[in-house]
């Protein structure tokens, strides 16, 4: 089940609005599952920190963007999960112009490898006529087993960012990033419910840049039948996209608190430790 979102939050303590207030084009807590309390399954997409600054990357100078987010997943009720989610953020010039769009430098987590999290190895025997030993709950007792047979059975969550082009976009720069986790299967226990992700952009101009949030999930059988019923689950409205103005100190964002960075870091941006902003958190997890 999919549904598109735009970078766009709640107005007061716990409402969530569908569309910008009247002359409003940033809010700082990008998607949340509208009536969050009376649904066993959430799911919450902030922006943290925005930074920007100079950049100079292959031998050019550029405007340079720091954006860090956090992603929830979050469960209420046992048995209820999250199976896998994956979450795309698409930066781009709002007047349409594509040579003005911000362009991906570097994300964390970082693409060059896929992630495996709460890995498990059980170990299967079979005999002939079901005289079974060693044998773990999840094998279905009532097959014929033919001969004997004992190997490995490995499983993992994995946690797989790739960086594109946005959604109507087909050369350039690639201007979007897109983080994708899928449960381990052997132990069915969800997506890790907090990623902390970032993305360094470098821009050709100072205007400001429009920022689209795209969402994709798949849920236990029980939660999604709780979707196609209607009644109230983790899955969004549409929400209008967020405009980020270089130069202007936007509320909720000018902070350093997770970054710790100086106004000296904002001259040389490119020299960011980028993949230290990435944090994750899963039960027995694998960084």
């Amino acid at each position: 089940m999919e549904f598109d979102v735009g970078l766009y939050p709640e107005g007061g303590s716990n409402s969530l609005h569908t569309q910008n207030p009247e002359d409003e084009n940033f809010l700082t807590i990008l998607a949340m599952t509208e009536k969050a309390r009376d649904s066993p399954l959430t799911m919450k997409v902030t922006i943290k920190e925005a930074h920007h600054g100079k950049l100079k990357w292959e031998r050019r100078r550029f405007e340079g963007t720091l954006l860090v987010f956090h992603f929830q997943f979050k469960s209420k009720v046992e048995g209820r999960r999250y199976r896998k989610a994956s979450v795309t953020l698409e930066f781009d010039d709002p007047s349409g112009k594509a040579s003005y769009d911000p362009a991906i430098v570097r994300v964390a987590p970082s693409p060059a490898r896929d992630r495996y999290l709460n890995r498990t190895e059980w170990s299967r025997e079979r005999k002939v006529g079901a005289n079974v030993s060693i044998m773990p709950s999840w094998v279905d007792l009532g097959g014929t087993f033919e001969n004997t047979d004992t190997k490995p059975v490995r499983f993992s969550a994995r946690l797989i960012v790739d960086t594109h082009w946005s959604d109507k976009k087909s050369s350039g720069p690639e201007n979007a990033v897109t983080w994708s986790m899928e449960e381990n299967t052997g132990e069915e226990d969800g997506i890790p419910s907090f990623l902390q992700a970032a993305v360094l952009l470098r821009r050709v101009t100072a205007q400001p840049f429009r920022v689209q949030l795209r969402v994709t999930s798949e849920v236990d059988w029980k939660s999604n039948t709780r979707r196609r019923l209607r009644l109230r689950s983790d899955v969004d409205k549409i929400i209008d996209p967020i405009l980020l103005t270089p130069g202007t100190a936007q509320e909720g964002v000018n902070n350093s608190d997770i970054t710790a960075i100086t106004d000296k870091d904002l001259l040389a941006m490119e020299e960011l430790p980028v993949t230290n902003y990435y944090k994750i958190f899963h039960p027995v997890a694998e960084y």
